[in-house]
């Protein structure tokens, strides 16, 4: 009876692990972290909206959610990276824009970004408002519409076609520069959390040039080395920074 009783025990031990151990699918993960994002355990929602990052899963929502989640645990430079991921793939979201308004305004911080000529300003609110995925389909839609009106010209000389290329053309031109803009030219951004010092190269031997407090938003330079990162602000200022003090990518 003893054996017996072990087995049933070991059996329904095994049983059990054998249940928890059946992976959650997305839609499970996301009720779960919304779940406890509702009840207040913002800790316990940030590690569920994390893993559906990890699991390849990435829209503007989920990273909205886990930035409210980090705020929520005081965790504001995590939370301004979200948002500002969040912003990428949904431009335009009030709510996103506001969210990164507040923490802004919060940021000990204030960066004042250097003069940028007209074309240069267009040219970057125009890609700012614009996800990748809509600019693609802009661009490709413009395209095809070019091509048609320059086809239809062959057979048919109106102004109405003659002006419309001209139009059609303006905006491809546009589009296509905002994509050069988002494939080659967009820098990768960190956010200083919780505080950095800014050196002249990648080491504290070198000279200490300023501090940054958290919230603080910078540009990733293509350079790294040993635990450091260079990095530029939006006012033209440049250093290195170790890379632990970023919240990035």
């Amino acid at each position: 009876m003893k054996r017996l009783t072990l087995a049933l025990f070991f059996l329904c031990r095994a049983g059990a692990f054998a249940f928890a151990a059946v992976p959650q699918t997305p839609e499970e993960i996301l009720h779960g972290a919304n779940q406890a994002m509702d009840d207040g355990h913002y800790d316990q929602a940030a590690q569920g909206y994390r893993s559906l990052l990890e699991q390849g899963i990435e829209n503007g929502a989920i990273h909205g959610n886990l930035g409210q989640a980090l705020f929520r645990q005081g965790k504001v430079g995590e939370a301004l990276f979200q948002y500002r991921l969040a912003a990428r793939l949904k431009p335009r979201d009030p709510d996103l824009e506001a969210n990164l308004a507040y923490l802004r305004a919060r940021a000990t911080d204030r960066i004042e970004p250097r003069h940028r000529n007209l074309a240069v300003r267009i040219l970057q609110d125009l890609a700012g408002r614009m996800s990748r995925r809509e600019n693609w389909f802009g661009f490709m839609g413009l395209w095809f519409g070019f091509w048609s009106v320059a086809a239809a010209r062959l057979y048919w000389k109106k102004d109405l076609l003659r002006w419309s290329s001209w139009i059609v053309g303006a905006g491809l031109l546009l589009m296509a520069a905002s994509l050069i803009q988002k494939e080659f030219l967009e820098r990768p951004i960190g956010v200083v959390s919780p505080e950095a010092k800014v050196y002249s190269g990648p080491g504290e031997a070198n000279v200490l040039l300023f501090e940054l407090h958290e919230g603080a938003e910078v540009s990733l330079l293509e350079r790294e080395e040993s635990g450091w990162v260079a990095m530029e602000l939006a006012d033209g200022k440049k250093g290195w920074v170790k890379k632990d003090h970023l919240v990035t990518n």
